[in-house]
């Protein structure tokens, strides 16, 4: 994959001050749980936030929500070659304390 990942993370820092660093952007081959190829971004977010989604199911959902619809957007501007919709690209959070 011939992606820029430093801007990319860059873009999001600059949206979600929540942003610590992109752990990966990587595609994956189709599984049980998606069906059709698709890719997985993994972003470390600061542990206070972390913590809040962990304890806010409608919060998670909002941002959660938020943060793919913007991203899948941010990522497709930047790296159009991967064709990166909605409905292929997975995003996930990870507490920065695993940094």
């Amino acid at each position: 994959m011939n992606c820029n990942i430093e801007l990319i993370e860059k873009s999001l820092k600059k949206e979600f001050p929540y942003v610590v660093k992109i752990k990966k952007l990587v595609e994956s081959e189709p599984t049980v749980d998606v069906p059709i190829p698709h890719y997985e971004l993994d972003i470390f977010i600061k542990e206070s936030f972390f913590s809040q989604l962990e304890n806010n199911g409608p919060l998670r959902v909002t941002i959660v929500n938020s943060f793919s619809n913007e991203s899948t957007e941010i990522v497709r501007g930047i790296c159009p070659e991967l064709g990166v919709t909605s409905k292929n690209l997975i995003v996930s959070f990870i507490s920065d304390t695993e940094i």
